[in-house]
């Protein structure tokens, strides 16, 4: 924090407001949302001895911070308390560093408006979908762009004038982020201005400029639920509710068959071959086509939330809200559900534990591996393209199995290699 305070140029509070204000009216944030940083700063104003006219140094800041701790002069919630303070910070943030951390607007950017995107960005979601690019993997490009897009925009660039200052500059906003989400972005943006340079948009190809952020995935070890926590998560669910058979089903869909979240909130009528006992889909992250054991078990579950928990809708999608208008879940949905029922279940307390749905789904690769299931037949079952991608991502759970596929090296006979 000390860094924040190091300043050059000191201003009053009132300044700085409205120079935040300002900022934000310049990203297209929602009328309500610049509304309510007006509100609590009117409210941080009060605290500063001199209101709007106190210049904003560390020692104002330490009097905001001192006042909203001990909240002796108003009563207010938690999560106020943590706006307000998060406002307080957001003045000096945008003062010192010209820009907001941006990873806070996740969610909004996912709704951005398509007229307010940039021609050049939007012609680019264009091109990548016309080279078949799965709608995930677009929705993804998108939403990192919207972040560039809004970083220019903070400092009134165009994506046509972008140079490479500009492109470090974004790419050191990204701090707040994880190692993976960061990742992630810089792929993105790679990609983008590559573009960029290849229709002349650009003189310079400023893709080469951006350095490399290697991730060493195999340090990171995939979470799973022993057989025993798995039916201690199942039986935490009362499926006597139309919302618990629901919830059984999914996870049971997950547990057993190791379908994806995204897999499960798609499942249609039509992927459940009833006469074959069979689930048949396409999956919405590779594009490739399922098919799987529709298990007694499984079936049962299915069936039981269709008949006495699924609300009457037109809708070909299988599992629903439980609240009207009964829209099908979307895959953050299907996490979510596993999130609640993994905490309500009691097994979140370790240290470390991966929450997602996806740790089923390592659970079933653990299993599987343990009965010496060939590893062709645990790629089948998971829907990968190939076998490098089950080895590599999955195999560091079970080393003891993993040394079973290993292939018997040769003899080499007297005088080398023939």
């Amino acid at each position: 924090m000390e860094d924040m305070f190091m300043q050059n140029n000191q201003q009053s509070f009132g300044v700085l407001v409205a120079n935040l204000i300002s900022y934000l009216e310049r990203l297209n944030y929602k009328q309500r949302t610049i509304e309510g940083y007006r509100y609590r700063l009117r409210h941080l104003s009060k605290m500063l001895p001199e209101g709007n006219e106190t210049i904003y140094d560390q020692e104002a800041w330490e009097t905001i911070v001192s006042k909203v701790e001990e909240n002796k002069i108003w009563t207010v919630s938690e999560y106020y308390k943590h706006v307000l303070l998060y406002a307080a910070n957001a003045v000096f943030e945008l003062h010192n560093t010209g820009s907001l951390e941006i990873h806070h607007k996740t969610r909004r950017n996912s709704r951005y408006p398509d007229d307010l995107l940039s021609p050049k960005i939007a012609e680019y979601l264009k091109v990548i979908k016309g080279k078949g690019y799965q709608d995930h993997t677009i929705y993804e490009h998108r939403t990192h762009l919207v972040k560039f897009q809004e970083y220019l925009a903070s400092g009134q660039i165009d994506v046509e004038s972008v140079s490479r200052a500009d492109v470090l500059g974004f790419i050191n906003s990204l701090s707040g982020y994880s190692e993976q989400i960061r990742y992630r972005v810089i792929c993105c943006l790679r990609v983008f201005l590559r573009y960029l340079h290849d229709v002349s948009v650009l003189e310079t190809d400023l893709s080469i400029f951006i350095p490399k952020l290697r991730i060493n995935t195999n340090e990171r070890i995939p979470s799973i639920y022993t057989a025993e926590e798995i039916h201690q998560i199942l039986n935490s669910i009362n499926i006597a509710s139309h919302v618990g058979k629901r919830d059984f089903a999914i996870l049971l869909l997950i547990a057993r068959l190791g379908l994806r979240a995204s897999d499960v909130s798609i499942l249609e009528f039509s992927h459940l071959d009833w006469q074959q006992n069979i689930i048949s889909i396409t999956q919405m992250k590779t594009g490739k086509r399922l098919q799987l054991p529709l298990l007694p078990d499984v079936g049962n579950a299915i069936v039981n939330y269709l008949k006495y928990g699924r609300p009457e809708s037109p809708s070909s999608r299988v599992f629903l809200q439980a609240r009207p208008k009964f829209e099908p879940l979307n895959h953050a949905a299907v996490s979510n559900i596993f999130q609640n029922l993994a905490h309500k279940g009691g097994v979140l307390a370790k240290p470390g534990r991966k929450h997602g749905s996806h740790a089923f789904r390592h659970s079933l690769v653990h299993e599987l591996l343990s009965k010496s299931v060939p590893f062709p037949i645990v790629t089948q079952i998971l829907g990968h393209k190939g076998g490098n991608t089950t080895l590599n991502n999955y195999a560091r759970i079970d080393l003891n199995n993993l040394v079973k596929c290993s292939l018997d090296v040769p003899a080499i006979a007297e005088g080398g290699l023939k």
